[in-house]
């Protein structure tokens, strides 16, 4: 599988990967953008082409990979953005550029464990711990977490959802201000 995922990576394939057995329904579209110790940096492509964030998980995760496919070939027609307008800082590890992007650019961070939970929100620290000031769906902060990074199995920074939710809570800032 690593080797089908490299190859993908090498070619800038767009790529369609399957990492829910329980739901098939559920996977990312992107471009593998790097691959290191097992994991991967996707550059996500949303359903109607545009650029939807960066995810980055374990390849050991995915258990389908779908390429050139009717689907595949409608989201490359659609895309609208270039993908070398994204950059990203190349840190050791592939989930410490994702938090490092996160933080650096005042994004909203998504990180996941096994079962599939989710928290959003603000970076605060990044050392041994990962401290987060949590932003729910309605763009209000909703307490403070701390996770360990070795349970995390998947980061997403900036894709769709984050994006509302930072919109949002902005709107709410700025209207508190007034």
């Amino acid at each position: 599988m690593n080797s089908k995922l490299s190859s993908i990576m090498k070619n800038g394939e767009l790529v369609a990967l399957y990492s829910d057995e329980n739901n098939t329904e559920n996977f990312m579209v992107g471009y593998i953008c790097r691959m290191k110790d097992n994991k991967i940096m996707i550059l996500n492509v949303g359903i109607h082409g545009e650029y939807d964030g960066f995810t980055g998980i374990y390849a050991d995760d995915i258990f389908r990979i779908e390429t050139g496919s009717k689907y595949l070939n409608k989201i490359e027609l659609l895309q609208n953005f270039n993908t070398d307008e994204f950059k990203y800082d190349e840190c050791e590890d592939i989930f410490c550029s994702l938090i490092k992007m996160g933080v650096d650019n005042g994004k909203i961070v998504a990180f996941a464990n096994e079962d599939g939970e989710e928290i959003r929100g603000f970076v605060l620290d990044n050392s041994k711990t990962i401290n987060i000031q949590e932003i729910d769906e309605y763009g209000e902060v909703d307490g403070e977490n701390i996770i360990k990074i070795e349970d995390v199995c998947k980061i997403t920074v900036d894709d769709v959802e984050c994006r509302d939710i930072k919109k949002l809570y902005e709107l709410k800032k700025a209207k508190k201000r007034c």
